[in-house]
């Protein structure tokens, strides 16, 4: 019993980032499938981003249990753990394929998917060093995931292909 007062939530800040956790890893196709569920008549179209997918699955769910935050995540926790596990999975997957990609390639991909053509770099005013290759991982997989509906599982599925189109072939 001491190990479950442990485990809550002591502020809104933390109900909060339980739940955006769960709605954040979900594909987008889930979110819809939540929003439909509960609030039809604000489902938005399909083409919308992801922020907005999960800003209105948050109002969908909020709907239900207004004022409720112990109530809002157990709803979120029965309509989308079972998704949240499968996601981690893929996450995993996301970083290990992802990992076994140089990251001059890396970047060269984060160019393709970027709409500006940009990588990311670092304010020098608030940051000091460089860049890591799981700084570039990370915005290549955001990236990704933005282009492929949400889904890490796409993702996964394509770093994966790149990864092995990237393996030398023969003898050099």
């Amino acid at each position: 019993n001491n190990q479950n007062q442990l485990d809550k939530p002591k502020t809104l800040t933390n109900y909060f980032e339980i739940v955006m956790s769960k709605l954040g890893k979900c594909s987008k196709n889930t979110l819809r499938d939540l929003i439909n569920k509960y609030q039809p008549n604000k489902l938005p179209n399909k083409e919308d981003d992801m922020e907005t997918h999960i800003t209105i699955a948050l109002e969908s769910l909020w709907s239900i249990k207004n004022g409720d935050w112990e109530g809002l995540i157990t709803l979120a926790s029965e309509e989308l753990d079972s998704n949240v596990s499968e996601s981690d999975e893929y996450i995993r997957q996301c970083v290990i394929n992802g990992n076994k990609l140089s990251e001059s390639k890396i970047k060269e991909l984060i160019r393709k998917y970027n709409e500006s053509g940009n990588i990311p770099k670092f304010d020098k005013r608030k940051y000091k060093g460089t860049l890591l290759k799981a700084d570039y991982l990370a915005s290549l997989i955001d990236l990704l995931r933005e282009q492929m509906d949400g889904d890490y599982k796409q993702v996964a599925g394509y770093l994966y292909k790149e990864s092995l189109s990237s393996i030398k072939k023969g003898f050099s």
